[in-house]
C-alpha cells in the first residue's frame, strides 16, 4: 500500500518521485535530518500514487513519519486516523481510532497495523463494519488480494441470519466478489481456504 512512499523516503535526499508540500511553516533540523510541518501538509508519492495528509507532520529521514489528523489516499482507498506513525526500518504503519475504506469495505477499529512489505493490515479492538454487517475482536486483510480473516469473537449478519461465535479457534473468511462494475461485495465462509490461511496465519498473533 505505502511501500513506494517508504522506499523513496528511505533514500537520502532522493526525492525524484516524492513531493513534500507544507501548508504553512516548515523547518529542517540538519543535525537530525528531521523535517517539521507544524501547520500540516502533504507527502505525495507520485510513483505509488499515494498521498499522506496531516495537520502536523514530522519526518526523520530513514527513521519515521508521524502525522496528526492523518489521511492516506491511494488506489486501495483511504485510511483516516487522528494519530499515525510510519516506522521506516520495520516497514510498519500504526494508527489509532481508524477508519479504513478499502474497495467498498469500510471498517472502523481502535487500532491498525499495516505490514507494508506484504501489504497486510491487522485491525483490532471494536472492529465494526456496516456492509457487510459485522463486529469482531480483530480483522486481518490482505490489501493486495482483498481476502480477509474475521477473528472470533465475532458477530456477522447476513439479512435475517446472524452468526455469533465466541470460540477462539472459529474464524470467518471474507472473500471479495467482483460485481462487474468495478465494485466489490464480500462473502463470508466458515471454511478457511489453505492459501488464505497460509498468507495470513502469521499475523493472527504477531
Amino acid at each position: 500500500m505505502v511501500c513506494g512512499l517508504l522506499a523513496n523516503l528511505g533514500v537520502a535526499q532522493t526525492f525524484a518521485a516524492l513531493t513534500i508540500e507544507s501548508a504553512g511553516q516548515q523547518t529542517f533540523d540538519i543535525a537530525t535530518n528531521t523535517t517539521y510541518l507544524p501547520d500540516g501538509g502533504k507527502i505525495i508519492d507520485e510513483t505509488a500514487k499515494l498521498t499522506l495528509e496531516g495537520s502536523d507532520i514530522t519526518y526523520q529521514e530513514g527513521s519515521f513519519i508521524k502525522a496528526s489528523t492523518a489521511l492516506v489516499l491511494g488506489e486501495f482507498g483511504s485510511l483516516k486516523s487522528p494519530a499515525m506513525n510510519i516506522d521506516i526500518p520495520s516497514q510498519q504503519l500504526t494508527a489509532s481510532s481508524v477508519t479504513l475504506d478499502y474497495k467498498n469495505l469500510v471498517v472502523t477499529a481502535d487500532q491498525i497495523t499495516i505490514y507494508l512489505g506484504p501489504d497486510i493490515a491487522r485491525l483490532s479492538g471494536n472492529v465494526q463494519s456496516g456492509d457487510p454487517n459485522f463486529s469482531s475482536a480483530s480483522l486481518i486483510i490482505n490489501l493486495k488480494t482483498g481476502y480477509g480473516l474475521l477473528m472470533s469473537p465475532f458477530t456477522y449478519q447476513n439479512g435475517p441470519l446472524v452468526l455469533k461465535q465466541e470460540s477462539s479457534d472459529k474464524n470467518l473468511q471474507l472473500t471479495p466478489l467482483d460485481n462487474g462494475d468495478g465494485s466489490l461485495t464480500y462473502q463470508a465462509s466458515s471454511v478457511i481456504e489453505p492459501p488464505v490461511l497460509e498468507s495470513l496465519s502469521s499475523y493472527i498473533n504477531p
